[in-house]
């Protein structure tokens, strides 16, 4: 005991201060957990399962602007058309899918 006040004198932090420190520290960590919602679950599996149906139809696009770009028929247009939104479908394809590899392993 007498060591320990010994390395409170040193410290050089009034005595008061130090209790109400603690003090917040005992408080912050014994207080309860944040409650879960009952629905948590499924509400999870849910916003899963509509990220994965956002996906298919986003893999759908991805093809069809491939097949436009592939056919020689293709107008000029339609052609540069195709290309500047596939482009924008694999950069929102990608991040989609990342999050549906997060949200699968949080579950």
């Amino acid at each position: 005991r007498k060591a320990a006040e010994e390395v409170l004198q040193k410290c050089g932090k009034p005595e008061i201060d130090l209790r109400a420190e603690w003090k917040a520290q005992v408080e912050t960590q014994t207080k309860p957990l944040p409650r879960q919602s009952r629905n948590a679950g499924k509400d999870a599996v849910k916003e899963l399962i509509q990220l994965r149906e956002t996906r298919d139809g986003l893999k759908k696009r991805q093809r069809e602007y491939d097949a436009l770009i592939e056919d020689e028929n293709t107008p000029v247009d339609e052609y540069t058309e195709a290309k500047t939104e596939l482009e924008s479908v694999r950069s929102r394809l990608w991040e989609l899918t990342a999050k549906i590899r997060d949200k699968q392993s949080a579950l």
